[in-house]
């Protein structure tokens, strides 16, 4: 099954590693820390700066337009995976990556006389290692 690909090239993103080892505190405070159990995981903060939303003549959300800056487009991806089902995305300096969304996205209201265009907002990704 081929997965589908990330389709907003406009963004910009920050990384959170999640920890991959076991600790566990003694008494006086003295901390063990055993060897990482499993690979890294990350979490990225994709800033998405703005999206719009476009309509066909008839009223409908039309999500064939612009792709790369299309809301309903990426409200449609985000029906398709949810946060369960991975895709590709291609982070800028790493190349392609295996993620999910790690929570819903929460998409701002539209801009006032903004013809569709809404705030910049946030994406949170988990990477999902072994690609």
């Amino acid at each position: 099954m081929v997965m589908e690909s990330w389709e907003w090239p406009y963004f910009t993103f920050g990384e959170a590693y999640q920890p991959n080892n076991s600790t566990q505190t003694f008494g006086g405070g003295w901390e063990f820390a055993a060897a990482p159990d499993r690979p890294h995981q990350r979490i990225f903060t994709v800033k998405i700066p703005t999206v719009r939303y476009y309509m066909t003549a008839g009223g409908v959300m039309d999500v064939n337009t612009d792709p790369a800056l299309n809301l309903g487009r990426l409200k449609k991806f985000y029906e398709r995976h949810s946060c369960y089902k991975p895709f590709i995305w291609a982070h800028p300096a790493e190349g392609n990556l295996k993620v999910r969304f790690k929570s819903p996205p929460e998409f701002p209201p539209g801009l006032p006389g903004g013809n569709g265009w809404i705030e910049s907002f946030e994406i949170k990704l988990l990477e999902l290692p072994g690609l």
